[in-house]
């Protein structure tokens, strides 16, 4: 697993640093020590791997001594989770819909949104805005100097235009992968480039942990003693589903006894097309016995137990939480090597990269591991002890929290 730092790999090329690890962010003399006030914001209407990391973010920051926070966000699913906490909730709609409304709709329900901010930001007098999403930021109205706002990018999608817009009003951007900080090397401006900072997202290892199989099984209805392959992903085009199928195939034609599961919602009403795709190829796959659909599966710790081996088929992944939680749970990977799964898996320590893109590829890798019950019980171990050391949502908070007293340190001392 790839080393990363605090400090954004981009920014010290394009500034001409030459170093291996940075520790400290180099533009600020001092470090901020007092106390400080966070306002987190999310306006997501559904829970995907970002907004779980925001959810881990949220409550490792909220036990903290060193701060006081709340969190803005969307009724839902994400305010349901956090009202169970004790965290101070401010409830948000969810982010406008122009396609939906007409523009002007959207135009004024955004307005609202920044006014409803407007009034949360006096009430609660933060020293920094934490916005989760690029949607999230735009609810935001503009803040005076003394209060700053971060933003996670969460997407690798974005055009450069939309990410230098943003970028504009934001003191610190944060990256969650290697991916995510080279896409925004390429779309920001130089100039832009030293308020990027890399810091991994969130994972609760004391949630996602090794489970019983058999009871993971008994609960899915899903069959025991034979070899189990999963793969979980909701219904979005670059998580290619269809390459999963085909390597499913493939596999069932040198293995007959194997058993595929797919777990994944179908996501938005953006994506039909795709959802109507992937079930007719789900309604012709063939032996169908082989392979189940399971749907609006919330909580994915319950059900990655049950899996021999996950297979992670996506393109240009901007985090990966998939199989940050499955190499948590000790359960093997063979992921496509692209976007930020690069930044979490060794090759053949602790997971498998596929680096020619094609399902026969995933096939051959997937038999070979499944093959070698050594290499398998050794990855297993490996993978988990990798999140350990770079994924807890404890260390995450903690260098976050460094990341806030540099950035009002920082401002402190322009003043």
């Amino acid at each position: 697993m790839r080393e990363i730092t605090n400090f954004s790999f981009n920014t010290l090329k394009k500034n001409n640093f030459s170093i291996d690890k940075v520790h400290v962010d180099p533009n600020c003399k001092k470090q901020y020590n007092g106390y400080m006030k966070i306002l987190l914001v999310d306006i997501s209407a559904r829970i995907g791997g970002d907004q779980k990391s925001f959810i881990d973010l949220c409550t490792s920051l909220y036990i903290s001594k060193d701060i006081e926070i709340a969190v803005a966000v969307a009724r839902g699913p994400v305010y349901d989770c956090l009202s169970q906490t004790g965290i101070r909730l401010y409830p948000l709609t969810e982010e406008p819909q122009p396609e939906k409304r007409g523009f002007f709709s959207w135009f004024v329900k955004l307005f609202d949104s920044q006014d409803y901010m407007g009034h949360i930001l006096r009430e609660f007098k933060p020293d920094i805005v934490h916005a989760s999403t690029f949607e999230s930021v735009k609810v935001i109205p503009s803040l005076s100097r003394r209060k700053l706002l971060f933003w996670s990018v969460d997407s690798l999608r974005l055009s450069w235009t939309e990410t230098v817009a943003v970028a504009a009003r934001c003191t610190r951007i944060i990256a969650g992968s290697s991916a995510l900080d080279e896409f925004l090397g390429n779309a920001l401006p130089p100039g832009y480039c030293g308020r990027v900072r890399v810091i991994r997202h969130a994972l609760d290892t004391h949630l996602y942990k090794p489970g019983n199989k058999v009871h993971a099984r008994a609960a899915f209805d899903l069959p025991q003693g034979v070899p189990l392959i999963g793969m979980v992903a909701d219904l979005i085009p670059w998580k290619r589903h269809s390459h999963f199928l085909e390597a499913a195939k493939i596999m069932l034609q040198q293995a007959p006894e194997l058993q595929f599961v797919l777990v994944g919602r179908p996501y938005s009403k953006d994506y039909v097309t795709y959802e109507k795709k992937f079930k007719e190829l789900l309604a012709t796959f063939v032996p169908f016995e082989n392979v189940r659909w399971i749907k609006n599966v919330t909580q994915i710790e319950q059900v990655l137990p049950a899996f021999d081996l996950l297979i992670h088929t996506a393109f240009g992944e901007s985090s990966g939480r998939a199989v940050c939680e499955a190499m948590a749970m000790e359960v093997p990977v063979v992921a496509f090597d692209s976007g930020a799964i690069r930044d979490l898996i060794t090759h053949r320590k602790d997971g498998i990269l596929v680096r020619n893109d094609d399902p026969k590829e995933f096939a051959r890798e997937a038999l070979s591991l499944l093959a070698d019950p050594a290499q398998l019980a050794a990855m297993k171990i490996e993978a988990r002890l990798s999140m350990l050391k770079a994924f807890t949502k404890e260390e995450i908070a903690q260098r976050m929290i460094a990341e806030y007293k540099n950035a009002i340190a920082a401002e402190t001392e322009m003043i």
